[in-house]
């Protein structure tokens, strides 16, 4: 599978040392990548709103895993600041659905205090989440909508599944 980001081995810290916790999955067709709590990928500048992330993932009960995301959105929009949120099982913020990661406030969730947060920058399109200590109920659909002032808000319907074994 061909993402629209990379993770360069070189650029991870003691990478040797770390183990996987999971695979992705290419839209249900089978293993891609042995997914690493890792460094986020490398963004890169598109020209209108989109997300990329895994269709699925599957990790293990107590580990950590981590849904590499990039999103991009209009050239012509030029914002001071970029913020981001991810939702749980539903895409649509009129729901009210679980927060996981918010970056304009920090609160999420109670089932995602101290075990979510934000890997990538923002700033760079890069909405890359970990999870740590992970149970089966946080297994389920994850949204990200990004923030960037005003009416310039948006949720991908792109998501990723994430099955805990």
């Amino acid at each position: 599978v061909d993402w629209p980001f990379q993770v360069d081995s070189g650029d991870i810290p003691n990478s040797g040392r770390l183990r996987p916790v999971g695979t992705i999955g290419d839209n249900g067709v089978g293993s891609v990548a042995q997914l690493l709590c890792s460094r986020p990928p490398t963004a890169s500048r598109g020209g209108h709103w989109g997300a990329w992330m895994p269709s699925s993932i599957s990790a293990f009960e107590g580990t950590c895993v981590s849904i590499p995301c990039r999103f991009d959105f209009p050239d012509e929009l030029r914002p001071a600041v970029v913020h981001g949120v991810w939702y749980f099982n539903s895409p649509y913020p009129k729901n009210y659905p679980p927060v996981v990661f918010k970056s304009r406030t920090q609160v999420v969730h109670e089932s995602f205090q101290g075990r979510s947060r934000l890997l990538g920058d923002l700033g760079l399109r890069n909405c890359t989440l970990l999870l740590s200590t992970l149970s089966p109920e946080l297994g389920g659909k994850y949204y990200f909508r990004g923030d960037l002032g005003g009416y310039n808000q948006y949720t991908f319907s792109e998501h990723s599944v994430l099955d805990i074994i």
